[in-house]
């Protein structure tokens, strides 16, 4: 509702096609990061029913930037954050021990190995998988990036700290504030 009223305001202001686009792309992939902080802040949001209601708030914002007053499908790679963690939560989670796998449902957002470990470590479950089973799934992953240079090298060394203590159970600190998604430099989307 309120993009909507954004979007009319901006509209009958005369605002141009392509500022308006920018507008919303903008703000659309703003939220959708800020939305995926607020799941990897908080264990308890770490769960397939979690998935399914970015899904669906996925679909409607989709919908409405299809919708034929608004018109701006393109824009649909800003909600990239939520769906791939959505996706993250709801896939079978030993299909995730493929690095080929893991790479795939990575390649099209922002979120990197150390967030979907992060997501698997504290996993609250439900009846589709065994919490025990999707923690030591995230074990393992992190033993393979950190066995991987490129990817160890990559994540600075203090968030790997902060992983293994999750891993072990020693973890009571909070994630480093560069474990989470950039949500202040938001890229300009490309303009046909």
């Amino acid at each position: 509702v309120e993009l909507d009223e954004m979007h009319t305001i901006l509209k009958r202001a005369g605002v141009g096609h392509v500022i308006r686009e920018q507008v919303v792309a903008q703000l659309i992939e703003h939220l959708a990061r800020r939305v995926v902080n607020l799941v990897l802040a908080d264990k308890t949001r770490m769960q397939s029913q979690t998935s399914l209601q970015l899904k669906m708030g996925v679909s409607k914002i989709s919908g409405w930037l299809a919708s034929s007053h608004v018109n701006m499908t393109s824009l649909r790679d800003s909600l990239q954050a939520s769906e791939t963690t959505a996706d993250v939560l709801l896939i079978a989670k030993e299909h995730l021990l493929d690095r080929e796998t893991r790479r795939e449902v990575l390649s099209t957002g922002p979120l990197r190995e150390t967030h979907l470990i992060h997501l698997l470590l504290p996993y609250s479950g439900d009846e589709s998988e065994s919490v025990d089973e999707v923690r030591e799934i995230g074990r393992k992953i992190l033993q393979q990036c950190q066995a991987d240079a490129v990817t160890r090298d990559s994540v600075p060394q203090r968030i790997w700290e902060w992983l293994g203590d999750a891993a072990s159970g020693r973890r009571e600190s909070p994630a480093p504030d560069e474990f989470f998604l950039d949500v202040a430099s938001i890229r300009n989307p490309s303009i046909q």
